[in-house]
């Protein structure tokens, strides 16, 4: 009798939703300049009244819209009154990294309406983080990328090995940062030939790659956490808040005390 074959397990891009911060607030007549991030924004107001500015054209938040911005959108807001609103920030997968920043705007329809309806009432009840909440924002945030255009998420995959590298990156790389000969190691080639493979299929070389991927967590965890300095230098491979501090600095134009300090909620 023929032995049967065991299926081959398809490869699936799991966008694995992490949730970093999420409420529903009334907020004060505020404004808020550059709040560029690595990580994407949902927005919704019930009431007029906040405005967004992204490469010098101002857009009003329709109440009737919902707004997506990803991560890297350098963008201003504006409150020009006390008004209700509801902000959620997370962070998808890398298969699904690489969308340009812009402002993407998707309608309220019934569904979205009675689904935001839920995400107030718990977040009224403080509960919009128990499990329950949370699953209901999660089918918010799934159902509007799921609209996206198609072509937002085809960005060419890179080469398998390559693909395994950036995966370890991101689970052992940030903390206690390897050099390219232990990458090269998980990829499974030379030094030399790691290094040129990873350059052509990125666009950097693998320890700026690195460098920008462990400063990008490093804004996360100023902005959702409330770690010291020290803490956060730490968890990010940095030997001391000095060094830290001044490679932040040149990332992202200010120090991390202020990033934290100007965008805090």
């Amino acid at each position: 009798m023929a032995r049967r074959q065991a299926a081959a397990i398809r490869p699936f891009s799991d966008p694995h939703v992490r949730f970093l911060l999420h409420d529903f607030v009334r907020q004060r007549t505020r404004s808020f300049a550059n709040l560029a991030a690595p990580f994407w924004r949902l927005a919704w107001n019930p009431a007029p009244g906040a405005s967004v500015r992204f490469k010098g054209v101002t857009q009003a938040l329709d109440p009737a819209r919902i707004y997506l911005l990803p991560p890297e959108t350098g963008f201003a807001a504006v409150l020009a009154r006390p008004t209700d609103h509801l902000y959620v920030h997370f962070t998808l997968s890398r298969p699904y990294a690489g969308v340009p920043p812009q402002v993407l705007s998707l309608p309220r329809t019934a569904a979205r309406a009675r689904l935001l309806t839920r995400i107030c009432n718990h977040a009224a009840q403080g509960t919009l983080g128990h499990p329950a909440g949370a699953l209901i924002l999660l089918a918010l945030v799934a159902d509007l990328l799921a609209e996206l255009p198609a072509a937002i998420w085809s960005m060419p995959l890179p080469d398998k090995r390559i693909s395994r590298v950036l995966d370890w990156m991101e689970t052992h790389g940030f903390a206690f940062p390897p050099g390219n000969r232990d990458l090269a190691r998980v990829a499974g080639l030379s030094t030399n030939a790691f290094i040129r493979l990873f350059s052509s299929q990125v666009g950097l070389p693998p320890m700026r790659y690195l460098l920008n991927r462990r400063v990008d967590h490093a804004a996360i965890l100023l902005q959702h956490t409330d770690g010291t300095l020290d803490q956060i230098a730490a968890a990010c491979g940095f030997c001391d808040r000095f060094h830290f501090s001044r490679v932040f600095q040149a990332r992202h134009a200010m120090g991390p005390a202020r990033y934290r300090r100007e965008r805090l909620y």
